[in-house]
């Protein structure tokens, strides 16, 4: 599983995870107004909330794909002022960092990164989360820091992808060992991109 996923795929991904996992989200703000608004209303509630969520969340690709970002950075931060704790949120933060590293703003990266580390309530995205700050604190040249990212398991869907990126870790330190037996892994664990990581290993067999 890719940790950069298209526009498309990250809305399927969005509604899949709001489909199975909303209810549990907000189960806890359910139980203290379920007694003011009544069952229905409730549900009500929570359907506008997520549906709220979804459309800020579409106007933040919309206007990225228009190249209006600063209207998709705003977007983007009031999806986490105003979702937090949900996955709305967390998929703001990961996009807009996604953004700061396009325009090469690793710091700010940084910071859309750990906020997620920080309050996302879902594991799958945290493990999103640090491969991606992984990535950006090795082109930053912080290579302790990507390191202790990498030193925790990751589930069995992020297998390659987190490979992948110890063998670039492992090259930025110079071990081109350490980096081939990193490539070979992500190889044997069904990459999402295949070609990529033949070149990286192919490179390494070229260089001197």
């Amino acid at each position: 599983m890719s940790v950069y996923q298209t526009d498309d795929e990250q809305i399927e991904t969005l509604k899949r995870w709001w489909a199975e996992n909303g209810r549990s989200i907000v189960a806890g703000v359910a139980i203290g107004l379920a007694g003011v608004l009544g069952w229905q209303g409730w549900t009500q509630y929570r359907d506008n909330l997520g549906a709220q969520g979804a459309e800020r969340f579409q106007s933040l690709l919309s206007a990225e794909s228009s190249g209006a970002m600063d209207m998709a950075v705003a977007q983007g931060e009031s999806l986490i002022n105003g979702f937090a704790g949900s996955a709305y949120a967390d998929f703001a933060a990961l996009h807009l960092a996604k953004l700061a590293v396009t325009k090469g703003d690793d710091a700010t990266a940084r910071s859309r990164l750990e906020w997620v580390l920080a309050h996302s309530k879902d594991e799958g995205i945290k493990q999103i989360a640090r491969l991606r700050l992984a990535r950006v604190l090795i082109d930053a040249g912080k290579l302790e820091e990507a390191g202790r990212q990498l030193e925790e398991p990751f589930a069995p869907g992020f297998a390659s992808e987190a490979a992948e990126i110890k063998g670039d870790l492992a090259l930025a330190r110079g071990d081109r060992a350490a980096a081939r037996q990193a490539y070979r892994q992500a190889l044997a664990a069904d990459p999402a991109d295949l070609s990529l990581l033949q070149m990286k290993l192919d490179d390494l067999a070229l260089a001197p």
